[in-house]
């Protein structure tokens, strides 16, 4: 499977602000940069694996995973606290997938235990690869209902402002900036001064100061 990038399509001299302390001053990026601060990735996925190979994955860790046929299409994604204990119910027909289960055979993971990253790279992932299943309507979070194609865009658009600030904690994103690479890359679809979007951006250290995206480390 190759896990997308999206890049955003700025103009070669996009000017950002660089803080350092109290001061403040306009840089030019180089267009190198520009590429750099808008890519997205999901990194850190595992190799496929069959379904004997269970035992491979870390215990008692959480993060997202990723179901495929015998002939390797990509059929479902999905997110847990205990990625090991979850596996093994999808392949053991104790899921609500339990009507296609039979069809899972092999699996990738991507390890992360904060519950905000596994929902982000969760509803990404399943924007950007389209497996069969989710399509089909029959997604359904653990133990909680089926989410709204608004929360869904708002997780996105989250989720894409999360990796551009955190590959580029030293650079201050203006609200004008922002909304043009997250239109440019399809994502504007809700308000940037959203509440729930705000809220998360602040749980990942993120917030609006002014007119512009700071990350507070």
């Amino acid at each position: 499977m190759v896990m997308r990038s999206t890049r955003a399509r700025v103009p070669r001299n996009l000017i950002a602000r660089r803080v350092d302390g109290d001061m403040a001053e306009d840089t030019r990026l180089k267009e190198g940069e520009v590429n750099t601060l808008v890519k997205i990735e999901l990194d850190n996925v595992s190799e496929k694996f069959h379904v004997s190979k269970l035992n491979f994955i870390q215990d008692k860790t959480g993060g997202i995973y990723f179901l495929y046929n015998l002939a390797g299409e990509l059929m479902y994604i999905g997110r847990s606290k205990c990625l090991k204990d979850r596996l093994y119910d999808h392949f053991n027909g104790k899921t609500h997938t339990i009507d296609f289960h039979k069809e899972f055979h092999f699996f990738r993971v991507l390890y992360t235990n904060s519950r905000v990253e596994q929902k982000i790279y969760e509803l990404y992932a399943i924007n950007a690869l389209k497996p069969k299943y989710n399509q089909m309507d029959v997604y359904e979070e653990e133990h909680t209902s089926i989410k709204s194609h608004e929360e869904i865009e708002k997780d996105n658009l989250i989720f894409f402002i999360v990796r551009i600030m955190k590959k580029n904690k030293d650079v201050a994103v203006g609200i004008s900036t922002m909304r043009m690479i997250c239109e440019n890359n399809r994502l504007l679809c809700v308000s940037l001064f959203d509440e729930y979007v705000l809220s998360k951006l602040k749980e990942n250290n993120i917030h609006l100061s002014g007119r512009e995206f700071v990350y507070a480390r």
